[in-house]
């Protein structure tokens, strides 16, 4: 830790703040994570651990390098290289690229994704903002907090990971995925580097998913033909059908056979792949097919009676390299521009923005009867992703809280589609994740003995929905108490009302009392845990 000098705050993502630092025995300047371990159940220390464990073992020029990473009693920290801007603030600021500058950063994505997927790593989350630019123009994918090492039984995964414009078809359909649907958003962040927009933009949820399931993609009469064939050939929703490996390699838009056939990109690119007793993906452009780049020019979908031979992802995850990140500073080529970022993290600026607007429109129709995006598991997974995404960003909560309390409040739900949320928001396992951002907010004030009125309020959002369901559905009053022994949630609280004072907005408390009634009145197992709360809040003299 004393390595490192800390400047400015650049940033909070996800897990944990982000701030500018410089390396002490040189000039150069790093990106210093840290991620508070308080609070966080252990499965989720573990998960960052987990993170980390992937990360470092990344060695490519296109992916952001892990120089450094400990661990103390309070936070983990993570050091990066650092970068100035991202993809996501390049197009805001341009607008549209030329195919040109869109091929280099298109060809870099692909360089990086090949290596991943080469060690059976999904990264599950691209999007312009998780694309940094070097000084040097080279894209470098970061964030790997979505990322997942595949097992050597091919398995497919089902989960939601990922940011709704950017999501594959399969995800869209609640289908099995594999490595195809990071391929798909490739293909949205190309076609939005030379349009300006991804394929797909609405500001419902619910047509969003239906456009992403069915609607053809427009395309633009101004693109190239080898940009137009290599768009067309990753956004099939058809994920068989998906231009994938080892073709894309060989696609004209990029052309790596060239670069292959160069001795000193060959050196540079082998040298980031897996070691050699792990099989590699081949190197051959067409091996054992008749599939032509012209089968893709100007066709929506592949021909039926094209039988496609899918390229399985090969070599494994435990054949990294096992050397370690160089830390020595003569070894980092870090970006020494100063700093233009604001202290609000951009990434989660975009998210914020991108939410409001599906969560407004949402609201807006919900409002109006039509409550089908809280009828519908996915449309609702898809909502609690923005929860669990933006949970730092105090609007997006209290917006999402408001979507979620709706139903117990609006005039225009029936009492048969109220029955059907309830069940959908206890199918979802929705008390898991509300209580996750209780928690978090709460931490925040007894860790700083204050919290700013937005997250107050939030807070005040989040307990007032809690309190509507558990008061209407014995179901999700179950799993609320569940979701509180897991995540120490009781004690969280206790020390929350510990530190409270008269300055308080009192309906945090008296929510935070109506749902610890009900739980001790209702299920007999929790008056253990309750009364042992609220006795150390009593003798430390808790004021209402």
């Amino acid at each position: 830790m004393n390595s490192y000098e800390i400047r400015e705050l650049i940033g909070e993502g996800s897990f944990g703040k982000v701030y500018k630092a410089r390396i002490r025995s040189s000039d150069n300047f790093v990106a210093y994570k840290v991620i508070c371990k308080a609070g966080r159940h252990h499965s989720e220390v573990q998960a960052l651990r987990k993170e980390c464990e992937i990360q470092k073992n990344l060695q490519h020029p296109n992916i952001i390098r892990m120089l450094d990473s400990f661990e103390t009693n309070e936070a983990l920290v993570v050091i990066t290289e650092f970068a100035v801007k991202d993809l996501c603030q390049i197009l805001k600021e341009e607008g549209v690229l030329s195919e040109t500058r869109a091929k280099k950063i298109s060809k870099d994505l692909v360089s990086a994704l090949h290596y991943l997927h080469s060690n059976r790593i999904l990264h599950r989350d691209l999007k312009p903002s998780n694309v940094l630019l070097d000084s040097h123009n080279s894209a470098k994918l970061c964030d790997f907090g979505f990322a997942k090492v595949l097992g050597n039984d091919n398995a497919l995964l089902t989960s939601i990971k990922g940011t709704p414009l950017y999501m594959a078809p399969e995800l869209m359909n609640e289908s099995p995925y594999d490595h195809n649907a990071d391929l798909w958003s490739l293909g949205c962040i190309t076609y939005q580097i030379v349009t300006g927009h991804p394929p797909y933009t609405t500001s419902s949820i619910l047509h969003l998913i239906k456009m992403i399931k069915s609607d053809p993609v427009k395309w633009p009469r101004y693109l190239s033909n080898s940009c137009l064939s290599f768009l067309k050939g990753l956004l099939q929703k058809n994920p068989i059908c998906r231009l994938s490996w080892p073709y894309l390699l060989y696609h004209p838009f990029i052309n790596f056979e060239t670069s292959f056939n160069s001795p000193g990109r060959l050196n540079e690119i082998n040298s980031c792949f897996p070691s050699p007793n792990s099989q590699v993906i081949s190197s051959s452009p067409f091996p054992q097919s008749n599939i032509t780049w012209n089968q893709y020019h100007n066709k929506e979908e592949v021909p039926d009676a094209v039988q496609i031979t899918k390229v399985p992802i090969i070599g494994k995850s435990s054949n990294f390299r096992e050397e370690k990140c160089s830390t020595d500073p003569k070894d980092i080529h870090l970006c020494s521009k100063k700093c233009e970022n604001d202290p609000e993290d951009i990434e989660l600026s975009v998210q914020k923005e991108e939410w409001l607007e599906f969560l407004r429109q949402t609201i807006h129709n919900v409002m109006l009867g039509d409550v089908d995006v809280l009828l519908e598991k996915h449309s609702l997974k898809l909502i609690m992703n923005a929860f669990n995404t933006c949970y730092k960003c105090p609007v997006v909560v209290t917006t999402v809280a408001r979507l979620l309390s709706l139903p117990f409040i609006a005039e225009t739900v029936s009492e048969n589609n109220m029955k059907e949320i309830k069940q959908t928001f206890a199918q979802c396992e929705i008390m898991k994740d509300l209580l996750a951002v209780i928690k978090y907010i709460a931490l925040e004030k007894v860790q700083n003995k204050r919290i700013d009125t937005c997250h107050e309020a939030a807070l005040q959002q989040l307990l007032l929905l809690v309190r509507y369901l558990v008061f209407t559905d014995s179901t999700l009053l179950e799993k609320f108490f569940i979701a509180c022994i897991s995540s120490s949630f009781f004690s969280i609280i206790k020390n929350y009302l510990l530190i409270r004072t008269k300055s308080d907005p009192l309906s945090v408390v008296k929510y935070i009392i109506a749902i610890f009634l009900r739980l001790y009145v209702t299920i007999p197992e929790s008056r253990l845990y309750i009364f042992t709360a609220f006795e150390d809040c009593i003798d430390g003299e808790l004021e209402f």
